[in-house]
């Protein structure tokens, strides 16, 4: 229906005064507060919670299955093998947290990644906790009790050893420190041999990562196991002749370097005559250990011979004694009387009797 203008003119009049009376009623009435933020900001606490518990929980938020950690998860460590998680489950759900290997941790310079990961349960109103198996990933870090806090660091490096610790919980948390540290920083043998360094030119030390030769042979058989990119450790001349040297890393060294036992001798002969200069001494005593007969033979002529350095004839007076062999004993004492003039070789004797004496038919 149409309005005429008489009865379009009221309608305007009406509208005018209907928005006049609103204006003059906001001017005259108290100013109105400011709306909340949200609902929560004014809501009592008590019906707050009654409410959360009561709605519908979004999916992976603290509810069975979640992988998410509380909010009052709090996690320490002393920077190498051990993270402790300490979890609180406020609500009235079972709370199920999954702490996943990779995750890293850190605090400053310090940093650290879970090895193993776990699940962990917290019932309703209760507190609980885990000890994780963790490694340091730098040398720079710290030990030391202090707390961590996630990051969202990521070493892509380490997916394939931890892969491989997942079917083989026998692997040392030593072992496994040093493996993450040769694949994040390519760290070199001395941060953990416990073996003196022979013309280093910086001695490294990390006494934390130290470790026996033989655990160093394990390292090197875990990263080809999961095929590490080539590394300082498996490149290191001094570390393959101390684990052939070393009766504990003997048999794992022969494996690992590919050395059969019908090539042993083959070995020890080319070390002696083309090896490095700072170990060829070192076959004398490899010889001593795993050829006895032959080094009984042998070394009182290394001895004797007066064009040869003076410190391979010192290792071979100590080669005898590490024959271990009674048969030993009066060869030492000959050459105990021969060179009693010539002050090195004659100390080197004297402490070579006094270890065969301690020693003798002892078991490698």
């Amino acid at each position: 229906m149409l309005l005429s203008r008489t009865q379009l003119t009221a309608v305007a009049l009406l509208c005018a005064v209907a928005l006049g009376t609103g204006v003059y009623f906001w001017k005259s009435s108290p100013k109105q507060p400011a709306l909340p933020s949200s609902v929560a900001s004014v809501m009592p606490k008590d019906m707050l919670a009654a409410m959360a518990e009561a709605a519908p929980e979004k999916a992976g938020k603290n509810q069975p299955g979640s992988s998410d950690p509380v909010t009052g998860s709090t996690f320490t460590g002393n920077g190498r093998d051990k993270l402790r998680c300490v979890a609180t489950n406020s609500g009235k759900r079972l709370l199920r947290i999954e702490l996943k290997a990779g995750e890293v941790y850190e605090n400053g310079k310090n940093c650290v990644v879970i090895l193993r990961g776990c699940n962990l349960e917290v019932p309703p109103g209760k507190t609980a906790e885990q000890t994780l198996v963790s490694a340091a990933t730098s040398l720079e870090s710290a030990a030391g009790e202090a707390a961590f806090t996630k990051s969202t660091q990521t070493f892509p490096k380490l997916d394939p050893l931890l892969r491989h610790l997942e079917s083989h919980p026998d692997v040392s948390p030593a072992v496994a420190q040093a493996a993450v540290l040769a694949l994040v920083e390519n760290s070199p043998v001395e941060i953990f041999a416990k073996f003196p360094q022979l013309e280093r030119q910086r001695q490294l030390e990390a006494g934390d990562f130290k470790m026996a030769t033989a655990d160093l042979v394990t390292v090197l058989q875990l990263l080809r196991e999961i095929g590490g990119t080539p590394c300082a450790l498996a490149d290191d001349p001094q570390l393959k002749i101390e684990a052939m040297m070393d009766p504990r890393a003997h048999a794992a060294a022969m494996l690992y370097y590919g050395i059969g036992a019908e090539e042993e001798w083959g070995y020890w002969k080319h070390e002696l005559l083309d090896g490095e200069p700072t170990t060829r001494h070192y076959a004398l005593y490899g010889i001593a250990r795993f050829h006895p007969e032959v080094a009984l033979q042998m070394m009182p002529k290394w001895v004797r011979e007066t064009r040869t350095a003076a410190i391979y004839r010192q290792a071979a007076l100590g080669a005898l004694a590490l024959t271990h062999k009674a048969e030993a004993e009066p060869i030492l004492r000959a050459l105990q009387q021969e060179f009693a003039q010539e002050a090195t070789l004659r100390e080197s004797s004297d402490r070579a009797l006094r270890y065969l004496e301690a020693n003798l038919n002892r078991p490698l």
